[in-house]
């Protein structure tokens, strides 16, 4: 077998979700790719206090109070998620990112809050 070209030096393969320092809660090109994202217009929501899990149901089917409205661009697709982020006191003054794992039992997409890879360098939100 010969030397394969690569020739994807601008793409992202890492399947990643982070929580901005703004609110919302973005997902890598990574991860769009690797779990199917593409075209959905909506997620739903969860989270599990015990384990300290963010889990996340992509539709395209809208339901008021119940779904995120999807924003996908050229580089990644993010949702507001203050409301969340806030009912549930989760910490979003600096941006933290984690792997993106799926859940086979539940189908959801999820992250370990516990386990974030890397936080931002920037300075800390003012609340």
């Amino acid at each position: 077998m010969g030397y394969e070209l690569f020739d994807k030096m601008t793409r992202s393969f890492t399947a990643k979700i982070s929580i901005r320092r703004n609110g919302q809660i973005g997902f890598s090109k990574g991860a769009v790719n690797k779990f199917g994202l593409q075209g959905q217009k909506f997620c739903k929501l969860y989270y599990d206090s015990d384990r300290c899990l963010v889990g996340f149901e992509f539709t395209n089917d809208e339901r008021p109070n119940v779904t995120a409205k999807v924003v996908e661009r050229e580089q990644d697709m993010f949702i507001l998620g203050k409301p969340f982020l806030s009912y549930y006191n989760i910490d979003f003054r600096v941006t933290r990112v984690y792997m993106a794992e799926k859940d086979e039992e539940s189908s959801l997409l999820f992250i370990d809050l516990n386990k974030f890879i890397y936080e931002s360098k920037r300075t800390e939100k003012k609340k």
